[in-house]
C-alpha cells in the first residue's frame, strides 16, 4: 500500500439563485491510500469534494458545513479529508 496527500479544491454546490455561496477554505486536503501498482495512476481531478447548499438551509443556525467526498477513484482504499467542516459565507446578490 502507499499512501500520499493531495489538495483539491472545494466546490460549492446547490447554491439559490441571487445569492453567492462562498466556502472558507477553499481547498481540502486528501489522503488516500492504493496499491503501489495504482500509486502513479492516482490524479487529483479524480476526486470531487463539494460543500452542499441544502445542508444549510437544513440548518440555518450552522456556523460549519461537512465536507463530502464524491466518485474517488476505484483504486483508492482508504479516504480522509481536512478539514473535515469548513466555514461559509452566504451573500446576497
Amino acid at each position: 500500500m502507499a499512501e500520499a496527500k493531495i489538495i483539491v479544491p472545494i466546490i460549492a454546490i446547490n447554491n439559490t439563485e441571487g445569492t453567492l455561496f462562498e466556502i472558507i477554505p477553499n481547498k481540502a486536503e486528501v489522503l488516500y491510500r492504493t496499491a503501489l501498482r495504482d500509486f502513479k495512476n492516482i490524479r487529483a481531478d479524480e476526486f470531487l469534494v463539494y460543500a452542499d447548499y441544502n445542508d444549510i438551509t437544513e440548518n440555518p443556525e450552522a456556523r460549519f458545513i461537512s465536507l463530502k467526498i464524491e466518485s474517488p477513484p476505484q483504486a483508492v482504499r482508504y479516504l480522509q479529508i481536512n478539514p473535515k467542516r469548513v466555514e461559509f459565507i452566504i451573500t446576497p446578490l
